[in-house]
């Protein structure tokens, strides 16, 4: 089907077959590495250098890395040693949540971590873009926490 088809073949294709949802989370990443490309990094330095918190971000990003790396490992290697698979597999059979942080997000935490303590141009657009990434997942995981809690307290007590 892909054979000899034009771009515009290809994108009807995807438009008709691919929900606005999928075609978000798909298309996402490759607009960012667009935008990414498209950044002049010899501004951003002399834009953030005089203000920024540098050597605090510098020391969270790579703690928050760390932290990741020591929670998986500790699963992981607890499951070696005792044969039993991990609890927080429960029913799945693969851990890809692990599997993602530990190939892409903890080692960009401890990279940028290290080109931000180094004053590198790329770590302080790395840096600041996983600090706003994990904000808005503290904020996710906090806002479901809360609706979690009252939704069981008032299904339990009603």
């Amino acid at each position: 089907m892909w054979r000899g088809s034009t771009s515009l073949e290809s994108w009807k294709y995807v438009q008709c077959h691919v929900s606005s949802l999928d075609r978000l989370v798909f298309y996402g990443p490759f607009r960012l590495i667009l935008v990414m490309m498209d950044l002049n990094i010899a501004l951003v330095i002399d834009k953030l250098a005089t203000n920024f918190p540098r050597k605090t971000v510098s020391v969270y990003v790579m703690i928050v890395g760390l932290v990741l790396l020591i929670q998986y490992l500790s699963e992981i290697i607890a499951a070696y040693t005792t044969g039993k698979p991990p609890s927080s597999l429960d029913h799945y059979t693969t851990l890809e949540l692990a599997s993602l942080e530990m190939g892409i997000m903890i080692p960009l935490h401890l990279i940028s971590g290290v080109l931000l303590w180094r004053k590198k141009a790329w770590g302080y657009v790395i840096s600041t873009t996983l600090v706003f990434i994990s904000s808005v997942v503290f904020i996710a995981l906090s806002i479901s926490l809360l609706l979690f809690y009252f939704w069981i307290w008032t299904w339990e007590f009603n």
